[in-house]
C-alpha cells in the first residue's frame, strides 16, 4: 500500500492551531490547489481526513478537483494535539495568558490546560495507526489528509524512531504530502 500524508494548507498564522476551527487561508488554498494538480492522476482508493476545518477544507478541495467519486472520511483521531484553552487562541493574548507555554516546552505527562499530553496524542497516533492497518491494509493508495504534529508521530512510528515533543522530527510544509510505502 501507498499511504500519501498530506499537511492542510496554511491557515491564520496569528492564531495557535491544535483544536481550532481556524478556515485556510487564501495562500492556502492556492496550495492545496497546486497540490491537487501533481497528483491528479493518482487513483485513490479513500481519502481520509482530520475533522477539524483547515484538514476538511483541504480534503474537499483535492477531492473536487480530483474529481473523487467516494465521501471522504473524517476521523476526529487524526486531529492535531489538542491544545485545550490555547486552541484558536491569539497568538498575543496566549503569550500573556499562558507565558513560556508551548508543545516543546510541555513534560511528557504534562498536558495543555484542558487539553492532551504528549503521551496521551501519541498513544491516540498509535493506536489509530494500528486500527489503521488492520482496516485499510488491502488498499492500493490511501491519502490521509492531517496535521503536522500527526505526521511527524505516524513518520516516526512507521521508521521506528522514538518520539519526542522536543523536537521536529519530520517536517512537512502546510499544503504539502510525504508518500511512504506501507509492506
Amino acid at each position: 500500500m501507498k499511504l500519501y500524508l498530506v499537511r492542510h494548507g496554511q491557515d491564520t498564522l496569528n492564531k495557535r492551531g491544535g483544536w481550532s476551527q481556524e478556515p485556510l487561508t487564501q495562500e492556502g488554498i492556492k496550495e492545496v490547489e497546486l497540490l491537487s494538480q501533481k497528483i491528479k492522476d493518482i487513483k485513490f482508493d479513500y481519502i481520509i481526513a482530520s475533522d477539524l476545518q483547515r484538514t476538511v477544507q483541504t480534503a474537499n478541495i483535492i477531492r473536487s478537483r480530483l474529481l473523487f467519486p467516494k465521501d471522504i472520511i473524517l476521523d476526529g483521531c487524526l486531529r492535531e494535539v489538542n491544545n485545550g484553552l490555547l486552541a484558536g487562541m491569539d497568538n498575543e493574548l496566549a503569550l500573556e495568558k499562558f507565558p513560556n507555554l508551548f508543545w516543546n516546552t510541555l513534560d511528557w505527562e504534562e498536558s495543555y490546560p484542558q487539553g492532551e499530553s504528549p503521551t496521551q496524542f501519541f498513544e491516540r497516533i498509535s493506536n489509530w495507526y494500528q486500527n489503521f492497518l488492520s482496516e485499510y491494509r488491502t488498499s492500493n493508495n490511501v491519502l490521509i489528509v492531517t496535521h503536522q504534529g500527526v505526521i511527524d508521530i505516524l513518520l516516526c512510528i512507521i521508521n521506528n524512531k522514538s518520539f519526542s515533543n522536543k523536537k521536529v522530527h519530520y517536517k512537512i510544509k502546510c499544503g504539502q504530502m510525504i508518500t511512504i510505502v506501507i509492506e
